[in-house]
């Protein structure tokens, strides 16, 4: 099951093109096989596993407390029921492996030029990466941002219940002042910033985005009652 699941996103991310405005991104769908996502389905970890954001020591309280994570480690993958144990442990070790890891590298290669800290320093990167589960509660929103300046590619696999509620995906902004850019870091305020595309938050889809200084990006607010918008994030980074 994982080795044809793992095949079937890689012909899809090989084949996809990029759009390069405003910055490198991919929408993919259908990432995986159908009976791969409903074993993701299936075995998504019950609430009770998840951690709010601010319990991690990622932000702090009160901020994002909509937002609730589940980080891949063996230690919290053993806690989950002996059914689930053994999925999350290959799915982690596929999806956090060096060679997920190089595969999106190399499909980004062409636009390392375009990040703040490797247009003048491109030769013997050192990355490693890191994927965690998600959920999103009503109220949920990030404002306009380009990510740490640490961050190189990034992925949202979405795992809504169904496919009516595309507008809480992920979205693209430009600056109204042309000129402004952000090597990463602060949250704007959502009003300096239009609209240019919104990732449609569907079954067994996937946004994949390239970090620049102007990759703005967010979440609208999340206006719909009793929605739990999940999501398998990942990130790849520049080591030191």
């Amino acid at each position: 099951m994982f080795s044809d699941a793992k095949s079937h996103m890689l012909y899809k991310l090989r084949n996809a093109m990029i759009c390069e405005f405003p910055s490198p991104h991919i929408y993919l769908e259908s990432v995986f096989p159908p009976e791969f996502y409903e074993k993701l389905e299936t075995l998504f970890p019950d609430e009770s596993a998840f951690l709010k954001i601010h319990e991690t020591g990622v932000v702090a309280k009160g901020v994002y407390d909509e937002r609730h994570i589940f980080q891949f480690s063996k230690k919290n993958i053993e806690k989950l029921p002996i059914t689930h144990r053994h999925f999350w442990h290959s799915f982690s070790e596929w999806i956090m492996g060096n060679d997920l890891m190089m595969e999106l590298y190399q499909k980004f290669l062409p636009y390392l030029h375009l990040h703040p800290i490797l247009k003048d320093r491109q030769d013997n990167v050192q990355l490693y990466s890191d994927a965690k589960l998600a959920y999103d509660l009503t109220n949920y929103s990030i404002g306009p941002h380009t990510d740490h300046p640490s961050r190189l590619i990034s992925f949202i696999y979405y795992m809504p219940e169904d496919d009516n509620k595309e507008q809480y995906g992920t979205s693209f902004y430009v600056p109204k002042d042309p000129n402004f850019t952000c090597s990463g870091g602060p949250h704007h305020d959502r009003s300096l910033f239009d609209s240019v595309y919104t990732a449609p938050y569907r079954k067994n889809s996937m946004i994949v985005f390239f970090k620049t200084a102007n990759s703005f990006h967010g979440v609208d607010p999340i206006r719909e009652k009793r929605l739990l918008r999940r999501s398998i994030q990942y990130v790849a980074r520049i080591g030191s």
